[in-house]
């Protein structure tokens, strides 16, 4: 397997002794592939097996290996951002967030620890521990989250978002300064001529949605309103993104149900969650990072019933985190409320662009390789689109449930 060349036997050494110490000598390893197709788009997941011996004994011990995709010549400064921007985070931002946190006598961030990395140029290598050996596991990614797994994600999001408004008063720059060779890039702007590829990807995705759409009685609104979005994806980007200083935080960018794992008690209820998977973080309103999770996690019920609920947990949280480091709250909960629906379109446009890659199966997975051809991407996805339209009750429900949102707001106008 080609991907499995990327990870050295020194890489895996180094690894093992950043965890285990310098006393551990590496036997043996084996690699397997750990994620299902459709899962990740600009990383490849093994699991490594590795055994070792330490102190006369000899033992066994997983890790999660994160490589370069190792996808066509098009997605090669992409993906170099994204490692760039997960390394980032964990050998540099995460921590810095994570001390000021338990300085004020609370747990870290709960994110996976990561023992080894190498940004060597198409071959980025990571390797992290496995939460799967502490009791973590996925949800399925086909379903929405329900209520009391959604709540427990939003609260440790409030706390990533607190933690780095922390962190901003320490600085004698703003985060986005000091962390810029990783923070300041995205979609729009990784590369030159990254706005016209962002543009083209969404108002093709949106072009899709529009033809599934004129298929519904009812939703011919709706229609109209994706057709009159196809020109302005790239504005909207930007004002969605932009902020003022309350609400500028560190954003994970990309909570979907695939970057979340959560631990269980005895009656199976949702009692931990860590949060994986920093390839996207970048410095925005944190109402971005509601709304993108509410609209890509949260069926179209829960977000109606149980919105208000969703939201003052947040706060809380968020105000806890302050509150324990003697730092101001900057805005109300009123306030909060306000900013969640100035910043509702970006979930929306997160989540039409989102949701027919998280939904799809078998021969709907779409190879992403293949989108050197944008026109025969598009027209494949729109087939996937129709088909997963037709035959998946969660993915029509799902889709139609943001534009019966948008409605009841008054924004198919």
């Amino acid at each position: 397997m080609m991907h499995q060349t990327l990870i050295k036997r020194e890489y895996v050494m180094a690894a093992l002794t950043a965890d285990r110490g310098h006393d551990a000598e590496l036997l043996s390893w084996t690699a397997h592939e750990f994620t299902e197709p459709g899962e990740n788009t600009a990383a490849f997941l093994m699991c490594l097996e590795v055994e070792f011996s330490q102190n006369g004994k000899n033992d066994r011990i997983n890790y999660i290996a994160k490589l370069n995709p190792l996808r066509t010549e098009n997605w090669t400064d992409f993906i170099r951002m994204s490692f760039q921007k997960e390394v980032g985070f964990y050998e540099e931002l995460g921590p810095a967030l994570t001390t000021q946190m338990k300085a004020a006598g609370l747990d870290g961030l709960r994110f996976p620890r990561c023992f080894f990395f190498s940004l060597k140029q198409d071959g980025e290598v990571i390797i992290q521990e496995d939460l799967r050996t502490q009791g973590f596991r996925k949800c399925d990614r086909m379903k929405t989250l329900d209520i009391s797994h959604a709540t427990i994600a939003l609260q440790e999001l409030a706390r990533l978002h607190a933690a780095s408004l922390v962190l901003k008063t320490k600085l004698t720059k703003d985060i986005q300064s000091k962390y810029d060779d990783f923070l300041s890039k995205h979609w729009s702007s990784f590369k030159i001529g990254a706005e016209e590829i962002y543009c083209t990807l969404m108002s093709d995705n949106l072009e899709n949605v529009k033809v599934v759409l004129q298929k519904m009685e009812g939703y011919e609104r709706a229609a109209e309103w994706v057709e009159n979005l196809k020109s302005k994806v790239l504005s909207i980007f930007q004002e969605q993104t932009a902020t003022t200083p309350q609400f500028a935080v560190v954003c994970h960018f990309d909570l979907v149900n695939n970057n979340l794992l959560f631990r269980y008690n005895e009656h199976g209820k949702p009692i931990e969650v860590k949060i994986l998977d920093f390839q996207m973080c970048y410095t925005a309103s944190l109402a971005t990072d509601i709304t993108d999770f509410v609209y890509n996690c949260l069926s179209g019920s829960d977000r109606k019933t149980h919105l208000d609920d969703f939201l003052s947990s947040y706060y809380a949280s968020f105000s806890r985190v302050l509150q324990a480091c003697d730092s101001p709250i900057p805005f109300t909960y009123k306030q909060l409320q306000e900013e969640y629906k100035s910043k509702l379109l970006f979930g929306v446009m997160s989540s039409l662009y989102k949701l027919p890659f998280i939904v799809a199966e078998d021969n709907e997975i779409l190879d992403m390789d293949n989108y050197d051809n944008q026109t025969t991407f598009t027209n494949t996805q729109q087939r996937n689109m129709m088909i997963m339209f037709d035959r998946n009750k969660s993915f029509h429900d799902r889709l139609l449930s943001i534009f019966d949102d948008l409605g009841q707001f008054g924004m198919l106008t």
